[in-house]
């Protein structure tokens, strides 16, 4: 632009159509690396707030989860003396459904299902515990650990059902980060590229309209 106006003043010209592409390349160069820059921000940012925390809250899950299974047979191992166990389960219990509450305010990967693909498989195994904790209260201690340890019994489905389903679910939200992650790195390559080829441009359209011009002079 600056050199636009001091050869205008010296030519007595008011276009010089160099200088005029020039400046029209680096505008173009400004607009594409603006748009690329707010199209990688917005990736980084849905990242942030959907990919990685759904991946942070699925691993709290199934540790909160696990946690739980090994209280509830340290409770049937004490035998009569699970009280204090019990209450590890149910603060564990109540960490999932604080993360199974994340979960559901998240936009999850295409094909990875919902919250409740986690949730009901999960919902399911803290009902078959009650029923096993209602049994050992009761006396019926052998009732109890078959129910706990029989493989096709309702604690033992349900829970492998949660495991399978949130560690389904964490790798297609791993997956998608490292897909969101690496998808604006070309775009900005691109920009860079573009970038440079456009200043090359301005540089030499701005060269030849002052060539133009000073060749008046000779």
């Amino acid at each position: 632009m600056w050199a636009g106006v001091w050869l205008a003043g010296r030519t007595r010209r008011r276009l010089n159509v160099g200088v005029l592409a020039a400046a029209g390349a680096v505008l173009i160069a400004l607009v594409a690396a603006t748009g690329v820059a707010v199209s990688a921000a917005s990736s980084a940012k849905q990242a942030r707030d959907n990919r990685v925390q759904g991946a942070l809250t699925l691993t709290t899950i199934r540790s909160a989860a696990y946690d739980a299974k090994a209280n509830e047979s340290l409770g049937l191992i004490a035998r009569g003396q699970a009280a204090p166990y019990e209450a590890q389960v149910k603060a564990r219990q109540a960490q999932v459904k604080s993360g199974m509450d994340t979960l559901s305010r998240l936009t999850w990967p295409a094909g990875s299902g919902s919250v409740n693909t986690v949730n009901q498989p999960w919902e399911a195994y803290v009902a078959a515990h009650t029923a096993v904790r209602a049994l050992d209260d009761k006396g019926a201690w052998d009732d109890a650990v078959k129910a706990v340890t029989d493989a096709k019994g309702a604690t033992a489905t349900s829970f492998t059902a949660f495991d399978e389903a949130s560690a389904a679910a964490l790798k297609q939200f791993d997956q998608s980060l490292q897909q969101e992650i690496a998808a604006p790195q070309w775009q900005l390559a691109l920009a860079a590229l573009v970038t440079v080829l456009l200043g090359l441009g301005a540089a030499a359209a701005t060269r030849r309209g002052f060539a133009a011009r000073t060749k008046e002079y000779e």
